[in-house]
């Protein structure tokens, strides 16, 4: 028998295409994969809009996310690489923090990326997994207006200009 030749299609819809927060998330998966092997600090004025973008996006998250520990525990990796703060290590601290507590701390990165000129890859790399994390297992509220800037976001720089 011959073999056959099949053309791999992603699966994925096209950004403009896309209206449904779920289906950003095969775009950040190939996002986090890059991150993840990039050893190099990456020029922050390419992730201002992501962050920003994403950080809006799932600021409208139901509350009883499953796996608020997981996303605790990813921003303080992120929290500690910065070394800004104290992070509390008292197991009866993470009884205490809510996903209002994560969307603060989100915001807090999206603040520090706005005063900085480059981005270490881990961070980005934490952060595209806590988005991911949020966009698949979140029940997100959110608008047109939200959703437009992260498909924008997820544009080429070269493309980043054109209207969706």
């Amino acid at each position: 028998m011959p073999a056959k030749i099949t053309n791999y299609t992603s699966g994925r819809r096209l950004i403009q295409e896309i209206y449904n927060i779920r289906d950003l998330a095969p775009y950040l998966h190939n996002i986090q994969f890059w991150l993840h092997i990039y050893v190099e600090n990456i020029a922050s004025s390419l992730l201002k809009p992501y962050y920003q973008a994403y950080a809006n996006l799932v600021r409208n998250t139901d509350s009883s996310i499953t796996g608020i520990d997981y996303i605790i525990g990813t921003l303080r990796r992120v929290e500690w690489k910065n070394m800004q703060e104290k992070i509390p290590n008292n197991p009866t601290d993470w009884k205490n923090l809510t996903f209002k507590y994560a969307i603060d701390c989100l915001d807090k990165q999206v603040a520090r990326i706005n005063n900085c000129e480059y981005e270490n890859s881990l961070k980005a790399d934490l952060i595209t997994r806590i988005f991911i994390w949020i966009i698949e297992n979140g029940k997100i509220s959110f608008s047109q207006a939200q959703l437009n800037p992260a498909k924008q976001a997820l544009l080429p720089t070269t493309l980043g200009t054109k209207s969706l």
